[in-house]
């Protein structure tokens, strides 16, 4: 990497605006981040011992000082920092960005079949996964006491810890909370009535099962984000198309935008803390689009 770099200087000498005139050309060949990093760190270390070099006491005062001058201009390589990551979702239009259809995802729902208590449940994690924008972490803790109901259509998810502890509240459709206690009743019910392995008050509703579908026989732990990404990436391989559990907060939050639902309506529906964050997970609009939006504009305001 160290030769790379003294190839590309061919004889400059390596001032900081230099080094970064590299790091520049590294970005431009697509180079990864950790590459960059890497880069700058063996740089730094030839630099640093360049510019600890002792001069030799014979030098003129002239050529003296022009080295000195030379040896600080190049210790400020040492200040340097690596590029920031950059952030390529929003530097695409919404139709480049790989996010998965509607119809497509009712093809990964409609393969799970739904008269198991296995099919159950995985059908009514997957449902909630792609209707509610929850990180799979959140979603292992949740129990039956953090569902809520809203309105007539729509339920809340409410004191289920997401990032940074933040304690927010989830709305989702009220069918989708129906699929998940068809799921947990048909749990139950293959249990004794005071069973310990019911599923029940504050313990996290997604079980495991055997590879057979049964319930275990003895007392197991609820499922952790592992168990529940294993189960997600299975299903939506065997449907054709390979997700993986973030990848259905994504789907939500482009499909929201698409449907045209405002970015800030958006990010109450996601809690991201930013618009920002947003418009990384659904993209730029096309230069279409902006004309659309003007020509829609203009022709309001006249």
């Amino acid at each position: 990497m160290l030769q790379k770099f003294l190839l590309w200087l061919d004889g400059r000498l390596p001032y900081a605006h230099t080094v970064k005139e590299y790091l520049s050309q590294l970005r431009y060949q697509k180079k990864s981040h950790a590459t960059l990093s890497q880069a700058l760190t063996v740089i730094k270390h030839f630099t640093d011992a360049l510019s600890s070099q002792a001069i030799d006491i014979n030098t003129s005062e002239r050529e003296y000082r022009r080295l000195a001058e030379d040896r600080a201009s190049i210790s400020n390589v040492h200040k340097l920092k690596a590029p920031p990551r950059e952030i390529r979702s929003n530097k695409a239009t919404i139709d480049q960005l790989e996010r998965r259809s509607k119809e497509e995802m009712l093809t990964i729902f409609n393969s799970i079949e739904k008269d198991t208590l296995q099919g159950k449940r995985d059908y009514a994690l997957l449902v909630f996964m792609a209707n509610s924008a929850i990180r799979v972490s959140e979603a292992s803790r949740i129990t039956l006491k953090n569902f809520v109901r809203y309105s007539d259509d729509t339920a809340l998810i409410v004191g289920s810890r997401g990032k940074n502890n933040n304690y927010d509240e989830v709305p989702i459709p009220l069918y989708v909370y129906r699929v998940i206690e068809d799921y947990v009743n048909s749990y139950n019910a293959a249990l004794p009535k005071r069973d310990p392995r019911r599923i029940q008050g504050e313990q996290p509703i997604w079980m495991p099962l055997t590879r057979s579908g049964n319930i275990f026989k003895g007392v197991k732990e609820p499922m952790n984000r592992y168990g529940i990404s294993s189960i997600i990436k299975r299903r939506t391989t065997e449907a054709g198309y390979p997700m993986k559990p973030h990848d259905f907060r994504r789907f939500l939050i482009a499909y929201l935008r698409s449907i045209e639902m405002d970015h800030d309506d958006i990010r109450k529906v996601s809690r991201h803390a930013s618009l920002d964050m947003v418009v990384r997970y659904v993209g730029k609009q096309t230069n279409y689009d902006k004309y659309n939006h003007y020509h829609r504009t203009k022709i309001e305001l006249l």
